[in-house]
């Protein structure tokens, strides 16, 4: 275990409902989609799947940690690997915002 399988971690439950306090991505952009161009959620296969499938993953890769993990060692690095990935989701999405609106009306 190293920081590479806690940044594949995070992405995971990043799109778990089951840990956000708010909706998932997938959810998110299947409700846009819905309410933007009429196609119902049921209607939208690949991303109803991933609303399912990203949960799941969520849970493998949390039992995967947690069998997987012999020493204090590789817990701390799987976390630090979360921790990182997280922070340089939240820069991206940071400079993706000032981005847009740098983008004249």
């Amino acid at each position: 275990m190293d920081k590479a399988f806690g940044a594949c971690a995070a992405l995971e439950l990043s799109n778990s409902e089951e840990v956000l306090r708010t909706k998932s991505a997938s959810k998110k952009m299947a409700e846009k989609i819905r309410d933007e161009l009429g196609v119902e959620i049921e209607r939208q296969h690949s991303l109803k799947e991933h609303m399912v499938a990203d949960a799941e993953h969520a849970h493998i890769l949390s039992r995967v940690a947690r069998d997987f993990t012999n020493s204090e060692l590789e817990r701390r690095q799987v976390l630090e690997g979360a921790m990182e990935s997280w922070a340089i989701d939240r820069a991206f999405r940071e400079h993706l915002a000032d981005l847009m609106t740098s983008i004249p009306a």
